[in-house]
């Protein structure tokens, strides 16, 4: 189960993708998940097939968020380039479309060392929500879809006002910024997923940020 915030808040979950994914998202109001087996970890995709076979499944779908607030690190890995976008989802709003009788468990990745995976063994039902230590700062939350019949993919529909907010990439030009929260507003507006704040990340270059540099500057004579 996901977890919360401290003092019981339910938190936001992010979901760092490519600008053609996130059009999907937002003109279905849905989030779609799909096969692990292009992962680049070695390690997750041996966990994801070894449940696989304990549960005698023939379909094993996920989908990968976070409940880590914006870093470098994210948008780098999982959004590179100028068509990064993150989505920002209603973690509670989520639940109720997941969990009992959805056939989609949301769960916090739990982040073992070598040494703690000797000493505590694990369930098979932990399979798929264990990593190594290593990747403890992604704070994954993720969604898990197994059948004993055969899919490609598996859609969830969200309820109206999950989708928060969507930030475009840091790195996108801003010349083209207008253009693309025009496109992802319209898309918005062909589903139910109401009218989620749209705006380009300022991880980069934060005018905030930067007017306390600007108090040194020396003034020209």
């Amino acid at each position: 189960m996901a977890a919360m915030k401290k003092g019981g808040k339910p938190r936001l979950l992010h979901r760092y993708t490519s600008a053609a994914s996130a059009m999907n998202v937002l003109s279905t109001n849905s989030l779609t998940l799909l096969s692990p087996a292009s992962w680049e970890d070695r390690n997750d995709r041996e966990y994801m097939d070894a449940f696989k076979r304990y549960a005698k499944a023939e379909t094993l779908l996920a989908l990968c968020l976070t409940a880590a607030s914006e870093t470098h690190h994210h948008w780098s890995v999982f959004a590179p380039g100028t068509d990064g976008v993150r989505i920002v989802l209603d973690e509670e709003k989520l639940k109720q479309v997941t969990g009992d009788g959805s056939g989609v468990t949301m769960r916090d990745v739990e982040y073992r060392t070598i040494e703690k995976m000797g000493k505590h063994p694990l369930l098979p039902s932990d399979l798929p929500f264990i990593k190594r230590y290593p990747y403890r700062g992604e704070e994954e939350v993720r969604l898990l879809f197994h059948s004993s019949e055969c899919f490609r993919f598996h859609s969830i529909k969200l309820l109206e006002g999950t989708i928060r907010e969507v930030a475009l990439s840091p790195r996108l030009p801003e010349a083209f910024s207008d253009d693309m929260k025009a496109a992802i507003q319209a898309a918005a507006e062909k589903s139910d997923a109401g009218t989620p704040r749209v705006y380009r990340s300022t991880l980069l270059e934060n005018n905030d940020w930067i007017k306390f540099a600007k108090k040194f500057e020396v003034p020209d004579n």
